[in-house]
């Protein structure tokens, strides 16, 4: 069975939750859950080094291309 999760959030996450999203990234890597995320900054990236500091030779496909843009107001 494949485990997946989507480690996403706000850019401005108070660093509390960003230290509680970190733990909860290592502890999804190393019980077998893939993460899924943008990467951006803030909680994205609170998920993803967690799970890189439980598995340092872990690979990740983030998406971050999008981030680099400019929003679009409407």
């Amino acid at each position: 069975m494949n485990l997946h999760y989507a480690g996403i959030g706000s850019r401005a996450t108070p660093i509390e939750i960003i230290q509680l999203m970190r733990r909860f990234g290592a502890y999804a890597a190393l019980e077998g859950y893939s993460l899924n995320t943008g990467g951006a900054e803030g909680a994205d990236q609170a998920f993803e080094s967690g799970a890189r500091i439980a598995l340092p030779a872990i690979q990740l496909l983030v998406e971050k291309s999008c981030y680099d843009k400019p929003m679009l107001s409407v």
